[in-house]
C-alpha cells in the first residue's frame, strides 16, 4: 500500500499542503490592535466608573433613610429628634463608601423640643467614591417633618442628579 500523498490534479500540490506559508502578526498590525483596544477602553472606561459612583451612592441612600426613619421612630416615644446616631441605635452602620453626620437643632432653652435635623452622608477621602465629584456629600434636613434631599459636589456647590428621581 502507498503511503505518500497523491498530488492533486488541478494544482499539482499535495492537498495537505497550505498555498501560502504560515506567518505571524506584523508590528503595524499589533500596533494597530493596540490602538483600538485603547481607543476602546479610553470610551469605555470613563462611563463604567460613573455607573460605579451611582451605584455605590445607593449605600448612602440607604443609609440616610434608615436614619430617617429611625429619627421618626425616636421622635414618637421622645418628642424630638435624638442628637446622635448612637442614641438611635446606628452608630456603627457597616458603610464601605461614606461616613454619616448628624447636626440637629437644639433648643438651648428645652432640650427636648427639637424643630429638625440633617443628616450627611459624606464620601470618604480614602475610598472609590472620592472620586465622584459630582456627588460628595448626600444630605436630607428635617424641618417641620418635612425631609427635603440635597447633594454637594466636591466643591461644595449644590448638585443635582445624585438622588434617585
Amino acid at each position: 500500500m502507498n503511503t505518500m500523498p497523491t498530488k492533486s490534479r488541478h494544482t499539482g500540490q499535495c492537498p495537505s499542503s497550505s498555498p501560502l506559508p504560515s506567518r505571524g502578526w506584523t508590528l503595524i498590525e499589533l500596533m494597530v490592535a493596540v490602538l483600538l483596544t485603547t481607543l476602546l477602553l479610553s470610551i469605555a472606561l470613563p462611563s463604567y466608573q460613573a455607573h460605579l459612583h451611582k451605584a455605590r451612592r445607593t449605600e448612602a441612600h440607604h443609609a440616610l433613610s434608615r436614619v430617617l426613619l429611625a429619627q421618626e421612630r425616636h421622635r414618637s416615644q421622645h418628642l424630638g429628634y435624638a442628637e446622635s446616631l448612637s442614641s438611635l441605635g446606628l452608630s456603627a452602620l457597616p458603610l464601605e463608601h461614606y461616613a454619616l453626620r448628624l447636626h440637629t437643632d437644639a433648643d438651648p432653652d428645652t432640650a427636648s423640643a427639637r424643630a429638625g435635623y440633617r443628616i450627611e452622608a459624606l464620601a470618604l477621602t480614602q475610598g472609590q467614591q472620592a472620586k465622584d465629584q459630582t456627588c460628595q456629600t448626600l444630605a436630607i434636613e428635617v424641618r417641620a417633618g418635612q425631609p427635603q434631599h440635597s447633594s454637594r459636589d466636591a466643591l461644595g456647590q449644590l448638585s443635582q442628579g445624585c438622588w434617585p428621581q
